[in-house]
């Protein structure tokens, strides 16, 4: 029986990784199109009550910029999408926009099915820098932590606030190239990579999602990360899967 594109897209991102291949991938699900569409997210949400992040009603300079992300055309630039088995509306929006269709995966590629992998994956990993949230302490990762860089809770309004900034994360480049950057940022992740990877496209700057939570938090944040649910055992589907 032919493997999953769900272990072998896994396979060969974490591969890349590991071979020190250039590359930026930026994920895109359901809080991203939310976003994408000028939708509000509540505080009652995952979003809100978890991530600690919310969203007016409206238009937001996230949402305008996250859109801009889905115009790169870039040979290794990869956009991370809801498969149809995860949101068959949101795969459609997204496939639509998307310039380079032939350099989609999964949203979900570091989670459910594939999560006790990326934590295997992780504990390979030799060095890396790391975006995420401010709580974050570097001791708390299972690799060397080369540079931390926080981010605010709240971050879309933060950046509505503040306009984007980014200039906080370039500094990394004066180390040279080839490293490899974590970005796990919530909704802003996607618009790191993207602007990181137009300045400086010799590293690998890879949103990884709430994969890392269990590092950042210090506890389990999503039910996937439980091995007894349904959702550790969950492999998302691409056409023509």
């Amino acid at each position: 029986m032919t493997q999953s594109r769900f272990f072998t897209d896994f396979d060969r991102f974490t591969g890349m990784m590991k071979s020190g291949v250039p590359f930026a991938l930026g994920r895109f699900a359901d809080g991203e199109v939310a976003l994408m569409q000028g939708r509000s997210i509540g505080p009652e949400t995952q979003a809100g009550m978890v991530d600690r992040w919310t969203a007016p009603d409206r238009m937001t300079l996230v949402g305008q910029t996250l859109l801009h992300c889905l115009d790169m055309c870039d040979e290794n630039y990869y956009c991370a999408i809801s498969a149809p088995t995860d949101s068959l509306t949101d795969y459609l929006y997204l496939h639509n926009r998307i310039k380079r269709v032939d350099n989609i995966t999964f949203a979900n590629l570091w989670i459910n099915a594939n999560y006790t992998r990326m934590l295997d994956f992780y504990q390979s990993v030799e060095g890396a820098y790391v975006i995420c949230n401010h709580r974050a302490n570097r001791d708390a990762f299972p690799f060397h932590v080369r540079g931390l860089f926080p981010v605010p809770d709240d971050i879309v309004n933060w950046v509505e606030a503040k306009g984007i900034v980014i200039d906080e994360f370039w500094d990394f480049r004066i180390r040279g190239e080839g490293h490899t950057i974590f970005v796990a940022a919530g909704p802003l992740s996607a618009i790191i990579v993207y602007m990181l990877h137009r300045l400086c496209p010799g590293n690998q700057y890879v949103d990884v999602g709430s994969s890392m939570d269990e590092f950042i938090h210090g506890r389990k944040t999503r039910p996937y990360m439980n091995p007894g649910s349904h959702y550790a055992h969950e492999i998302s589907k691409l056409p023509p899967e």
